[in-house]
């Protein structure tokens, strides 16, 4: 992605402050719109890795998980389940605990891989 802004030092604050070439009207809403453009592009984010972090949750006609990986989905009828994608069977397995056994699910929308466990003071 071609960035847009660059940092330099203003020399009477002694802070950093981003600018962006163009024939703008400097005023505040402005300066502010910059920083937060010169912020975003300093991550070297692209916006669908942005958008990934602000939605993780991926569509089965986006792309399946890889096979027999433990992934969160969700589906017409019910919320966030933890299963696993067969991709030889093409099929969605959950466990039920009751049974102690592995039964296929349908109607499957959406996936995501499960998230680690925070850390304590992170």
């Amino acid at each position: 992605m071609e960035r847009l802004t660059e940092w330099m030092i203003d020399f009477e604050s002694g802070t950093a402050i981003a600018i962006a070439d163009g024939p703008y009207e400097i005023c505040s809403g402005y300066c502010k719109m910059i920083d937060r453009l010169a912020a975003y592009e300093d991550t070297g984010l692209t916006p669908e890795e942005v958008a990934r972090l602000v939605n993780p949750w991926i569509s089965v006609e986006e792309r399946l998980p890889e096979s027999d990986d433990n992934v969160l989905c969700g589906a017409e009828f019910y919320t966030a389940h933890e299963v696993h994608y067969n991709s030889e069977r093409k099929t969605w397995m959950c466990w039920d605990e009751l049974r102690q056994r592995h039964f296929p699910i349908d109607y499957v929308a959406y996936w995501m891989p499960i998230p680690s466990i925070p850390q304590k003071g992170a």
